[in-house]
């Protein structure tokens, strides 16, 4: 008995020494799983995912991180074009897909980089995007973020994916050169309009503008350029007048009044700022505007 016992502690001392010889072997191995040439320290050969198909995420995962109820981390790889791979935060009994949070701690995230400044505990995380290709012509939206929730998202009006836009109004046959209110149909509440340019014409006799009324003589009055774009009623507006002066009486003129137009995603709305300056050329502001 007691030489059985001395048997048994030997070919135990012997497995251990082989186990323990062969651990620098197990560091530095390459591990395959459903594959028996592996190409990286692990190597997990799966079944591609059919993005096209019925089977959706569950179940066509190379690699599932379960959680402990209903819900998994599945990464893969896809099976049709333009095939690469993907990472799904999925429930598990409806495939519905959940939020994925990266560095939900903190620290900076790098797309196609890494990120070269060191995280800093007293600044907030930032996203890096190396660019590499050059925006088409059309199909391009700007990404803007929601200062509330953080989202980031695609600025868009119903079909429209531009940020800004131009247009052009010609404005034919008017009431001598007086636009007193003309609707664009732009929605105030989605777009800002701005005035970038503007001209007056039409027939020669209404080229040229007559100061004050007709029999008065000239140089006893001085015809400004008022013009505009206001909103009324939920869309903007515009006018234009050179005040003050017309074309001879019975013609008309034309405007032709180009402007720039604003997803007002992208614009901050101020208040307007009003000073007296008692008569003087020179001014200055208070502080700058509120909520700069």
């Amino acid at each position: 008995m007691h030489f059985d016992n001395k048997n048994k502690i030997k070919e135990m001392k012997k497995n251990l020494l082989f186990a323990m010889a062969m651990l620098p072997f197990a560091f530095y191995a390459q591990v395959g799983i459903n594959t028996t040439s592996p190409k990286a320290t692990l190597d997990i050969k799966g079944v591609n995912y059919d993005r096209t198909g019925t089977s959706q995420d569950n179940g066509k995962a190379t690699l599932r991180i379960d959680g402990n109820t209903e819900h998994a981390l599945d990464i893969g790889t896809i099976s049709s074009a333009p095939y690469g791979a993907y990472i799904q935060s999925l429930d598990k009994n409806s495939n519905r897909g959940l939020p994925v949070a990266i560095n939900s701690n903190g620290g900076n995230v790098g797309i196609g980089m890494i990120p070269t400044k060191a995280p800093n505990s007293s600044s907030p995380s930032k996203l890096y995007v190396n660019t590499v290709a050059t925006a088409p012509n059309d199909g391009v939206a700007t990404l803007v973020r929601n200062e509330t929730t953080g989202e980031i998202m695609a600025v868009r009006v119903g079909s429209n994916t531009k940020s800004f836009s131009t247009a052009t109004y010609q404005l034919n046959n008017v009431n001598g050169d007086w636009v007193n209110n003309f609707d664009t149909k732009i929605s105030a509440t989605d777009y800002t309009v701005i005035v970038t340019g503007l001209s007056f014409g039409g027939s020669p006799n209404a080229k040229g503008l007559r100061v004050g009324a007709e029999g008065t003589p000239a140089g006893s009055t001085y015809n400004p350029l008022n013009y505009s774009a206001f909103i009324q009623n939920g869309t903007w507006r515009l006018t234009a007048d050179y005040d003050g002066g017309n074309p001879p009486p019975g013609v008309n003129g034309n405007w032709t009044i180009n402007v720039l137009i604003i997803n007002n995603s992208l614009i901050n709305g101020l208040s307007t700022q009003t000073y007296n300056l008692n008569g003087s050329s020179t001014g200055s502001a208070a502080s700058a505007p509120a909520g700069l």
